[in-house]
């Protein structure tokens, strides 16, 4: 099997399309990558930045390119001994009138050749056989009274405009059509898509109800049947002739926990590449948490590894101080695994009503239960206990695939319904229903009823992931601010850091489970930029001064306050955020203050605590802007005080920046470059982490690098420059010593002396080839 040495990861657009890439491949070549990470490349809604909301898996996204310039690509990287991963997206589409499998679907219904290929309930009760269609901004009514929808005609066939948008009419209802005279009759025109297969709905009409599968809560991307063969082969027909010719030599496989059987879908993709093609899965790992080793994969996309290296820069004396603080200086809060529960309420409650209906109407139609024991129970009560279940589940989901359950699931999802019986004993008779269903009648073997059992329980993992990703990533994470540098994808707000064994430990494990998983820092998913988490880390190294200082910024700002805005815990994160996200003294700002206040206002809104996306606060957004221009003056007490911590703490990141980068080369694992990241990356999440990339600046520093004395890298390191050295020494020893870093093993070593708890070193050997590698950590804690 193809393992790539390294990765550098690409994000195309119509911003940076193939010929842009192109321009690059030289530096790249230089810089020592020896494999090309690429984010999707298909065909997608018009201005995707970023290429998820796929509308045709079967062409290039002309917007990047075409079939003939990626094959012309090909030949170049292999020229210089470059491969190519790209990541794909099976578990859903873009609900977008390009997406022609969709549209047929919308005009036909059922008798669509593409019905099976999307997740729909055709069954629902709510829409009679048709597909919820939430693309209007107020009630239909309203909208066909305010003329906003209309019947055109094009090519002799008609479709129904809303603005921007236009979906088919279907064959029996167009031959009765005069579009002419139809648009100016408001009945009529009810009367026709009334005949639809579609029911055109406010947009906020999903968070009630629904009857199709989304990506999380995004009603824009619907999800497939991907475990349908026909489905499975005609996604992946082109994306398999590509892998067949050598045009990928690798896969990155885009939210696997939304499947319906994640581990079929594997085995499937696996036969259908090939045994040669590198695959990696985007999978987010709980602490404890164990990828299934039958998995036929080399492991994940690294969100593990960054979590595992920023918890070992983590002072762990200081971050207790730190959570202490926060609980009884900042906000008195409960901990962090209960507000995760109660932000996963709220996003059930409030924005997925629809699924956790259609999860109780499923137990029931699927007849699980024994005769009379589901009338016997109130039907709220039977989705308290369901719904109990999804907000309980500790992990983004589990994986059986087989009715009865393997012990170890078995006991856990116990555990689970054990949990919420004990939390409300009015729901006890619901959890019988469900621990009856998914794990004592199974024991029977009673074929027909593990097969309908199975159903609703792997139905149930496929809400439980977007339950804990919208829950906690998209909302807790922007609530619990005790110290947001764990604030992040993999990794959980409320850490304690990592000892020096338990990261040996952590890293021996992978080298004999997954020593070809991807080793990243930054991703396009990542809240903040590695060097931010690396800057962050040393507020634990002074805990004392920095809670001291928070509390004199208190005291500076409160004049800047209007109305009490932010509130203490808003003001808090702006603080953390400031000191890691600040550019490094006396670098350009880069914009700073606008893309701060950017990234600001969409925190507050996922927070949702006094502002959200869909009914923003505008006044509180207001102040909060107004009060980061007052502290950001450059004249005001504040921002002295802030420039002098800045520059106390600048240099404590850049040495655990420099330790990141050595850690992610040369522990086992793919080495991943987030593009640009070869240079400081203090950007914060996206889009502002999306944002273009100065190659030419680059390219001009990589020329420079090796005429530079250390010493001078050092004097000029706030450029980023010395990151770029130290990047590319790396990656040219690396490609030196190929066999060392791929199959030479990894030997923790000890260290003595006075600060050896503040040391970490190891050794990679093989045949003879050592590489002794010693690094510092807390470093500020040692000055």
């Amino acid at each position: 099997m193809f393992n790539p040495e390294s990765t550098y990861r690409i994000q195309f657009n119509k911003e940076f399309n193939f010929e842009a890439f192109e321009n690059i491949i030289p530096y790249l070549q230089q810089l020592g990558i020896k494999t090309i990470y690429a984010s999707p490349v298909f065909k997608a809604v018009p201005g995707s930045m970023h290429g998820y909301d796929i509308t045709d898996p079967l062409h290039i996204n002309p917007e990047i390119g075409n079939l003939e310039q990626l094959y012309r690509i090909s030949e170049r990287l292999k020229a210089h001994g470059m491969n190519w991963i790209q990541d794909i997206v099976p578990n859903h589409m873009a609900f977008h009138q390009d997406n022609h499998w969709l549209m047929d679907v919308l005009e036909k219904g059922q008798a669509s050749d593409f019905a099976a290929y999307f997740d729909i309930d055709w069954t629902h009760p709510l829409f009679n056989g048709k597909v919820i269609l939430p693309i209007l901004g107020k009630p239909l009514e309203e909208a066909i009274k305010n003329n906003e929808l209309s019947i055109i005609s094009r090519n002799q066939s008609f479709y129904l405009k809303y603005f921007d948008t236009e979906i088919p009419i279907n064959s029996a209802s167009a031959t009765l059509l005069n579009s002419n005279s139809l648009n100016k009759n408001p009945e009529e025109i009810k009367s026709v898509i009334d005949q639809q297969y579609y029911v055109p709905t406010i947009w906020s009409d999903t968070d009630r109800h629904i009857n199709y599968r989304r990506f999380f809560t995004i009603n824009g991307l619907i999800s497939l049947n991907i475990q349908n063969k026909k489905a499975f082969d005609h996604y992946h027909s082109l994306i398999k002739t590509l892998c067949k010719e050598g045009i990928f030599q690798g896969l990155r496989v885009d939210h696997i926990d939304g499947l319906a059987n994640p581990t079929e879908y594997l085995y499937n993709l696996r036969e259908t590449v090939g045994d040669n093609i590198y695959i990696t899965i985007e999978k987010i790992l709980e602490t404890g948490e164990q990828l299934p080793s039958y998995w036929p994969v080399a492991g994940t996309t690294g969100y593990d590894f960054l979590a595992t290296v920023n918890n070992l820069f983590t002072n762990k004396t200081g971050i207790k101080e730190l959570h202490n603080f926060y609980k009884n200086k900042i906000i008195d809060t409960p901990g962090y695994l209960q507000v995760l529960e109660e932000k996963k309420k709220l996003i059930l409650y409030g924005h997925m009503n629809g699924e956790l209906d259609n999860l109780c109407s499923l137990f029931i139609d699927l007849n699980l239960a024994e005769r009379g024991k589901t009338e016997a129970i109130n039907d709220q009560t039977l989705r308290k206990a369901i719904a109990d279940f999804l907000i309980e589940c500790p992990v983004y989901k589990y994986y059986g695939n087989k009715l009865p359950l393997e012990q170890a699931e078995a006991n856990v999802i116990k555990r689970i319904l054990n949990k919420i019986a004990a939390k409300d004993k009015n729901i006890i008779p619901a959890v019988q229903l469900l621990e009856n269903a998914i794990l004592i009648q199974p024991l029977l073997h009673n074929k027909d009823y593990n097969e309908r059992a199975l159903v609703f329980y792997q139905r149930c993992m496929q809400f439980t992931g977007p339950l804990m990703a919208k829950g906690g990533e998209d909302t807790a994470m922007y609530i619990y601010n005790s110290f947001i540098g764990h604030n992040d994808v993999g990794d959980i707000p409320d850490a304690s850091g990592l000892s020096i064994q338990d990261f040996h430990n952590t890293i021996l494990d992978k080298q004999q489970l997954w020593y070809a998983s991807i080793n990243a820092t930054s991703t396009h998913d990542t809240k903040r930029g590695e060097d931010v988490r690396a800057r962050l880390n040393c507020l634990t190294d002074i805990a004392a001064d920095w809670m001291s200082t928070i509390k004199e910024w208190q005291n500076i700002n409160n004049e800047h306050k209007i109305n009490g805005v932010p509130d203490s815990n808003d003001e808090y994160f702006i603080y953390q955020s400031l000191i890691g996200c600040y550019p490094m003294p006396g670098a350009d700002n880069d914009n700073f203050p606008d893309r701060f206040k950017v990234y600001i206002q969409k925190a507050l809104r996922e927070a949702k605590m006094h502002t959200n996306w869909a009914k923003p606060n505008k006044e509180y957004e207001r102040n909060v802007n107004d009060f980061i221009d007052n502290i950001l003056n450059k004249q005001s007490t504040f921002f002295i005080s802030f420039k002098t911590l800045l520059n106390k703490i600048a240099d404590g990141g850049i040495i655990n920046s420099f330790a990141q980068v050595i850690l992610k080369f040369m522990v086992a694992g793919v080495p991943d470059i987030y593009q640009g990241c070869e240079l400081w990356d203090f950007s914060m999440v996206d889009p502002d982490n999306r944002r273009a990339v100065n190659y030419e600046l680059r390219s001009r520093f990589l020329n420079e690098v090796d005429e530079n004395k250390f010493a001078d890298l050092w004097s000029n390191r706030y450029s980023g420059k010395i990151k770029l050295w130290l990047t590319h020494k790396i990656l040219v020893e690396k490609n030196l010593a190929r066999d060392t870093f791929t199959n030479g093993r990894y030997i923790p070593l000890e260290t003595k002396g006075t600060y050896k708890n503040k040391i970490l070193a190891f050794a990679r050997v093989h045949k003879g080839t050592y590489y002794i590698v010693a690094l510092p950590l807390n470093i500020l804690a040692i000055a």
